[in-house]
């Protein structure tokens, strides 16, 4: 498991260091703190995409969005819970960086 923190926190508006930031913030917190960057990387997208589920769901939960998603089910595939259906989506393109592209 590689950790969460809250992103929302100000200590990660403009740190000097966000990498020691974010070691801090799960050491406080009696989390692994990796040095490993991937890891560090997916404690950062884990924790976007826990805040942004809480964000919708807060929004659902204002606007009535559910509402509208079973009155759109007969004009658009649908889940069991009415929500829309979503699909992978096929690259329709790729960039590979050749020699001396800096990466």
């Amino acid at each position: 498991m590689p950790g969460f923190v809250y992103p929302d926190h100000p200590r990660f508006f403009n740190p000097s260091s966000m990498v020691a930031e974010l070691r801090a913030s799960l050491i406080e917190t009696g989390q692994d703190a990796p040095d490993d960057p991937v890891r560090l990387a997916m404690v950062i997208l884990d924790s976007l995409a826990q805040r942004y589920a809480s964000v919708i769901a807060t929004i659902e939960g204002l606007t009535g969005c559910r509402r509208w998603w079973r009155h759109m089910t007969d004009l658009m595939p649908s889940n069991p819970d009415s929500s829309p259906v979503s699909r992978d989506l096929r690259e329709v393109f790729h960039v590979d960086r050749g020699p001396g592209s800096g990466s």
